[in-house]
């Protein structure tokens, strides 16, 4: 079977949604982690809007992908049930299900949160030195900094014509 956007659109990645907490505009945001969490995210004021935006958005970076090779994952297969047990000190216990109640959201989907963000930021941070040193947004001598860092970078690729994201 051949490979093209079809193809691609039609694998079944796992799809999160969640809402957004209304300090932060409100609304819904959507996302396929497997993909990359801030490429593959959209937000709407309902889910079902949030679900249409992150289709399109989903088929416009599979085009670009396919037409300049650059792979693209297909949906993990295994014998990952979703559901592991973690035991925490009963404090942490309890800040997480206070913020979870602040936030409106499930402590399930808090830590899922929290933890999805943080593996995202230790499989990034190397990734996102190396372009902040690139595009000159620090000095070398101060990757330590980096977290500072992320918004300038973000507003420099937004600024980035397509055939620099390639490089």
């Amino acid at each position: 079977m051949e490979k093209d956007l079809k193809y691609y659109l039609n694998l079944n990645y796992a799809i999160e949604i969640k809402k957004i907490p209304e300090d932060l505009g409100g609304g819904w945001e959507a996302c396929i982690p497997e993909l990359g969490r801030e490429a593959f995210r959209a937000d709407g004021d309902t889910p079902e809007e949030a679900l249409s935006k992150l289709e399109e958005i989903k088929s416009e970076l599979f085009q670009m992908y396919l037409e300049r090779g650059v792979s693209i994952p297909e949906p993990e297969e295994g014998e990952f049930s979703g559901r592991f047990l973690v035991r925490v000190p009963k404090s942490l216990h309890k800040r997480l299900s206070e913020r979870a109640k602040r936030e409106g959201v499930s402590l399930n989907l808090l830590v899922n949160d929290l933890l999805t963000e943080a593996l995202t930021k230790r499989e990034i941070m190397p990734h996102l030195a190396r372009v902040t040193i690139h595009f000159g947004v620090m000095e070398p001598r101060r990757v330590h900094a980096l977290p500072a860092a992320v918004k300038t970078v973000r507003q420099n690729i937004k600024g980035l014509k397509e055939e620099v994201l390639v490089a």
